[in-house]
């Protein structure tokens, strides 16, 4: 774990896991109104790094398209998943 040398391997696949995890955590500790709007603001920000990053791709030197083209299927997998219907909650 030498200067979070593991976790910049996985960097796209860990931000899509926080987003995860912070509508799991919503979904368990929040009424159902604050989890409705946790996905609006993140279907914003999304949104906006899509609309963002699309822009950037068509301008973007060959070099760095693969880049930008990976940030927006992640921006596209965490807007996606924050829609599904999450799991039965488990309060007692």
């Amino acid at each position: 774990h030498l200067g979070g040398a593991s976790t910049s391997q996985f960097a796209s696949a860990m931000e899509v896991q926080r987003y995860a995890s912070t509508a799991q955590f919503y979904q368990t500790h929040y009424a159902r109104w604050r989890r409705a709007l946790l996905n609006l603001v993140v279907s914003y920000e999304m949104a906006r790094n899509l609309v963002r990053d699309t822009g950037r791709h068509r301008r973007a030197p060959e070099a760095d398209r693969r880049r930008i083209a990976d940030d927006i299927a992640r921006w596209k997998r965490i807007w996606r998943q924050q829609w599904q219907p999450a799991a039965p909650e488990n309060r007692r």
